[in-house]
């Protein structure tokens, strides 16, 4: 299976339909992958491209906090069946590893039906992006065959676009100063002179 070139178009069903723009903010496009940061996530980051039989393969960080911090998504337009808030069953297997099963939730994905993935561990990315192939199965029916292809630089640059959030997320309160670059500036508190 090999990856297609983005077109607009494409990039936004990947990162969010044009009435969810607003809600992702688009960090870059490398080795073929789209990063982007997700507001309706907390601002986590992700990573995705879309395959030339219509899939689409995202993978990313949760909100901080949540009880399974990273997860991967697989979306397609012809999957009109699922459910928002069904589970489903998946067999998914990475090269020639040995096959696990995976409890997936059907989702809407920018207006397509989609299955979510999640997992206890952030590690997981790692994990997944060292690999070469990635398969899913439903029902004993082959779903999913996609080339991981570039997906280890991407996953380089999705680590970076989700240090960068935390890193805002951590030190990004704004300042009460009238002036946040001047060590001496008055306290808010200190600007109206008429205040008792």
């Amino acid at each position: 299976m090999r990856l297609v070139f983005l077109t607009p178009v494409i990039v936004v069903t990947l990162i969010g339909s044009a009435a969810a723009a607003e809600d992702t903010i688009q960090w870059g496009t490398v080795a073929g992958w789209n990063i982007a940061s997700d507001k309706t996530l907390g601002g986590s980051c992700f990573m995705a491209t879309f395959f030339e039989n219509g899939i689409v393969l995202r993978l990313g960080f949760q909100q901080r906090g949540a009880q399974f911090p990273a997860y991967f998504a697989l979306a397609s337009n012809d999957w009109k069946s699922i459910e928002v808030g069904k589970e489903y069953q998946l067999r998914i297997q990475l090269d020639n590893k040995d096959p696990w099963d995976a409890p997936a939730v059907g989702l809407n994905l920018n207006g397509l039906p989609a299955l979510m993935v999640s997992f206890g561990e952030a590690k997981f990315i790692g994990e997944f992006v060292r690999q070469h192939a990635f398969k899913a199965t439903f029902n004993g029916s082959l779903i999913a065959n996609l080339s991981l292809k570039g997906s280890a630089v991407a996953a380089r640059e999705l680590a970076t676009c989700q240090k960068t959030i935390d890193g805002i997320l951590d030190n990004g309160t704004p300042s009460t100063k009238r002036d946040p670059f001047s060590v001496n500036d008055p306290a808010p508190e200190k600007r109206d002179p008429f205040a008792l």
